[in-house]
Protein backbone atom coordinates (compact mmCIF):
# COMPACT_ATOMS: atom_id res chain seq x y z
CA UNK A 1 0.00 0.00 0.00
CA UNK A 2 1.06 3.53 -0.46
CA UNK A 3 1.40 6.58 -3.23
CA UNK A 4 4.23 5.53 -5.58
CA UNK A 5 5.27 8.85 -6.84
CA UNK A 6 8.68 8.34 -7.79
CA UNK A 7 9.70 8.57 -11.06
CA UNK A 8 12.72 8.13 -13.81
CA UNK A 9 13.33 11.07 -16.55
CA UNK A 10 13.74 11.18 -19.52
CA UNK A 11 14.56 14.30 -21.27
CA UNK A 12 12.66 13.81 -24.08
CA UNK A 13 9.54 12.16 -22.76
CA UNK A 14 8.93 13.24 -19.35
CA UNK A 15 8.48 11.69 -16.01
CA UNK A 16 7.99 7.65 -15.85
CA UNK A 17 7.21 5.79 -12.73
CA UNK A 18 8.09 2.63 -14.08
CA UNK A 19 10.04 1.86 -17.28
CA UNK A 20 10.06 -1.72 -18.12
CA UNK A 21 12.91 -3.44 -20.87
CA UNK A 22 10.05 -5.50 -22.07
CA UNK A 23 12.68 -8.55 -22.03
CA UNK A 24 10.70 -10.25 -19.09
CA UNK A 25 7.60 -10.85 -18.32
CA UNK A 26 6.26 -8.66 -14.91
CA UNK A 27 3.52 -8.71 -12.45
CA UNK A 28 2.74 -5.37 -11.04
CA UNK A 29 0.33 -6.41 -7.72
CA UNK A 30 -0.93 -3.84 -5.59
CA UNK A 31 -2.25 -3.96 -2.16
CA UNK A 32 -5.88 -2.81 -3.59
CA UNK A 33 -6.88 -0.03 -6.17
CA UNK A 34 -8.05 2.16 -3.33
CA UNK A 35 -4.39 1.15 -1.73
CA UNK A 36 -1.81 1.63 -3.91
CA UNK A 37 -1.67 5.05 -6.28
CA UNK A 38 0.80 5.13 -9.19
CA UNK A 39 0.65 9.13 -10.07
CA UNK A 40 1.09 12.34 -8.13
CA UNK A 41 -1.82 13.31 -5.91
CA UNK A 42 -2.25 16.39 -7.47
CA UNK A 43 -2.37 17.17 -11.38
CA UNK A 44 0.30 19.47 -11.90
CA UNK A 45 -0.64 20.36 -15.93
CA UNK A 46 3.07 19.89 -17.09
CA UNK A 47 2.55 17.24 -19.32
CA UNK A 48 5.05 14.53 -18.08
CA UNK A 49 3.71 12.19 -16.66
CA UNK A 50 3.51 8.19 -16.72
CA UNK A 51 2.27 5.17 -14.63
CA UNK A 52 3.87 1.77 -16.11
CA UNK A 53 5.40 1.86 -19.67
CA UNK A 54 6.66 -1.27 -20.95
CA UNK A 55 9.14 -1.15 -24.33
CA UNK A 56 8.27 -3.57 -27.31
CA UNK A 57 8.71 -7.89 -26.18
CA UNK A 58 7.40 -10.82 -26.39
CA UNK A 59 6.40 -11.26 -22.91
CA UNK A 60 3.85 -10.65 -20.71
CA UNK A 61 2.47 -7.72 -18.43
CA UNK A 62 -0.06 -8.20 -15.85
CA UNK A 63 -1.50 -5.69 -13.38
CA UNK A 64 -3.45 -5.93 -10.66
CA UNK A 65 -5.17 -3.88 -7.66
CA UNK A 66 -3.29 -0.64 -8.72
CA UNK A 67 -5.02 3.28 -8.79
CA UNK A 68 -3.44 4.91 -11.87
CA UNK A 69 -4.09 8.83 -11.32
CA UNK A 70 -3.02 12.12 -12.34
CA UNK A 71 -1.16 10.55 -15.11
CA UNK A 72 -0.83 12.79 -18.30
CA UNK A 73 0.98 10.98 -20.58
CA UNK A 74 -0.88 7.89 -19.80
CA UNK A 75 -1.46 5.52 -17.03
CA UNK A 76 -0.27 2.48 -18.63
CA UNK A 77 1.17 2.12 -22.52
CA UNK A 78 2.13 -1.59 -22.76
CA UNK A 79 4.35 -2.51 -25.98
CA UNK A 80 3.74 -6.20 -24.50
CA UNK A 81 3.04 -9.47 -26.43
CA UNK A 82 0.55 -10.05 -23.75
CA UNK A 83 -1.72 -7.98 -21.37
CA UNK A 84 -4.09 -8.75 -18.24
CA UNK A 85 -5.02 -5.81 -16.33
CA UNK A 86 -7.60 -6.85 -13.43
CA UNK A 87 -8.95 -4.81 -10.53
CA UNK A 88 -7.43 -1.37 -10.98
CA UNK A 89 -8.47 2.39 -11.61
CA UNK A 90 -7.37 5.16 -14.03
CA UNK A 91 -8.46 8.27 -13.02
CA UNK A 92 -7.31 11.90 -14.22
CA UNK A 93 -4.91 10.36 -16.61
CA UNK A 94 -4.76 11.55 -20.55
CA UNK A 95 -4.49 8.21 -21.85
CA UNK A 96 -5.57 5.69 -19.37
CA UNK A 97 -4.92 2.26 -21.01
CA UNK A 98 -3.03 2.07 -24.30
CA UNK A 99 -1.81 -1.56 -25.30
CA UNK A 100 0.00 -2.34 -28.89
CA UNK A 101 0.95 -5.58 -28.98
CA UNK A 102 0.61 -8.78 -31.13
CA UNK A 103 -1.42 -11.15 -29.41
CA UNK A 104 -4.05 -10.38 -26.41
CA UNK A 105 -4.98 -7.94 -23.93
CA UNK A 106 -7.99 -9.02 -20.92
CA UNK A 107 -9.02 -6.33 -19.10
CA UNK A 108 -11.41 -7.45 -16.01
CA UNK A 109 -13.40 -5.69 -13.20
CA UNK A 110 -11.43 -2.12 -14.27
CA UNK A 111 -12.91 1.17 -13.44
CA UNK A 112 -12.24 4.43 -15.98
CA UNK A 113 -12.70 8.05 -14.77
CA UNK A 114 -12.75 11.55 -16.02
CA UNK A 115 -10.09 11.74 -18.40
CA UNK A 116 -8.09 15.02 -18.50
CA UNK A 117 -8.87 15.78 -21.95
CA UNK A 118 -11.72 15.79 -24.58
CA UNK A 119 -10.12 13.91 -27.09
CA UNK A 120 -8.55 11.02 -24.63
CA UNK A 121 -9.33 7.17 -24.55
CA UNK A 122 -10.19 5.27 -21.72
CA UNK A 123 -8.73 2.18 -23.24
CA UNK A 124 -6.66 1.76 -26.44
CA UNK A 125 -6.28 -2.07 -28.12
CA UNK A 126 -4.15 -3.15 -30.79
CA UNK A 127 -3.59 -6.99 -30.35
CA UNK A 128 -5.41 -10.39 -32.34
CA UNK A 129 -7.62 -10.88 -29.55
CA UNK A 130 -9.45 -7.92 -26.78
CA UNK A 131 -11.40 -9.34 -23.91
CA UNK A 132 -13.04 -6.40 -22.12
CA UNK A 133 -15.59 -7.49 -19.40
CA UNK A 134 -16.86 -5.81 -16.09
CA UNK A 135 -15.07 -2.53 -16.42
CA UNK A 136 -17.00 1.06 -15.63
CA UNK A 137 -16.18 4.04 -17.92
CA UNK A 138 -17.38 7.42 -17.44
CA UNK A 139 -16.61 10.68 -18.63
CA UNK A 140 -14.37 9.81 -21.12
CA UNK A 141 -14.52 10.55 -25.03
CA UNK A 142 -14.50 7.24 -25.76
CA UNK A 143 -14.74 4.36 -24.03
CA UNK A 144 -13.18 1.44 -25.82
CA UNK A 145 -10.93 1.85 -29.24
CA UNK A 146 -9.62 -0.93 -31.21
CA UNK A 147 -7.18 -0.68 -34.07
CA UNK A 148 -8.83 -3.00 -36.00
CA UNK A 149 -4.93 -3.70 -37.88
CA UNK A 150 -4.74 -6.97 -36.68
CA UNK A 151 -7.41 -7.32 -34.56
CA UNK A 152 -9.61 -10.93 -35.35
CA UNK A 153 -11.89 -11.38 -32.00
CA UNK A 154 -13.18 -8.52 -29.54
CA UNK A 155 -14.74 -9.46 -26.84
CA UNK A 156 -17.13 -6.71 -24.60
CA UNK A 157 -19.22 -7.94 -21.72
CA UNK A 158 -20.89 -6.06 -18.62
CA UNK A 159 -19.58 -3.15 -19.41
CA UNK A 160 -21.13 0.28 -18.82
CA UNK A 161 -20.10 3.12 -20.85
CA UNK A 162 -21.51 6.62 -19.51
CA UNK A 163 -20.43 10.28 -20.62
CA UNK A 164 -18.65 11.22 -23.33
CA UNK A 165 -18.91 10.68 -27.44
CA UNK A 166 -19.07 6.69 -27.56
CA UNK A 167 -18.55 3.49 -26.19
CA UNK A 168 -16.64 1.65 -28.51
CA UNK A 169 -14.87 3.12 -31.66
CA UNK A 170 -12.37 1.77 -34.14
Amino acid sequence: PGRFDDFVTDPQWGDFRVWAPGDKSLTFWGAGSEETISGPEVYDGLYRGWGIYCDPGPITIRIEGIRFENLDRAGVLLYSENVEIENCIFEKCYGSFSSFNEESVTITNCQFFNSLESSSKAMFCRARHVDISGVLVQNCRSGLMCDFYGTNDISVTNCIFDGGEGGLSG
